[in-house]
């Protein structure tokens, strides 16, 4: 792999999908193989170890590095969701709103939260 083609594959495995440097990063990575693969005749003219990196295989990579960015931002968007539930039923709870069975907090913890100097 030449100095370019690194430099390329760095940007697309550091950068989130959604950015517009990353897309074109892919793009630029992507003619930039199809440019080798035509000045190269596909190793008849350049044999060089560059060329066991193909354009089938660089499609597969982005692949799965945009299915894996969907599943982290999925889990963020989880842990994000769940924190927000936690303490809006929390707070609810203080409020004297829910009862410890529809928050999902034992008694000891409504009355934990109760009892905290910042409650209402």
């Amino acid at each position: 792999m030449c100095g370019l083609q690194r430099m390329i594959d760095s940007y697309v495995r550091f950068l989130c999908n959604d950015l517009q440097v990353y897309e074109d990063s892919v793009e630029l990575q992507s003619v930039f193989i199809q440019q080798r693969d035509e000045v190269c005749r596909r190793g008849e003219v350049l044999l060089t170890p560059a060329l066991g990196f193909t354009s089938q295989q660089f499609t597969e990579t982005i692949d799965d590095e945009r299915h894996a960015q969907v599943l982290r931002e999925q889990q963020r968007d989880d842990d994000e969701r769940k924190k927000l539930t936690t303490t809006t039923a929390a707070a609810a709870a203080t409020a004297g709103k829910l009862t410890s069975a529809q928050v999902g907090l034992t008694e000891g913890e409504i009355m934990t939260i109760r009892a905290s100097p910042y409650s209402l």
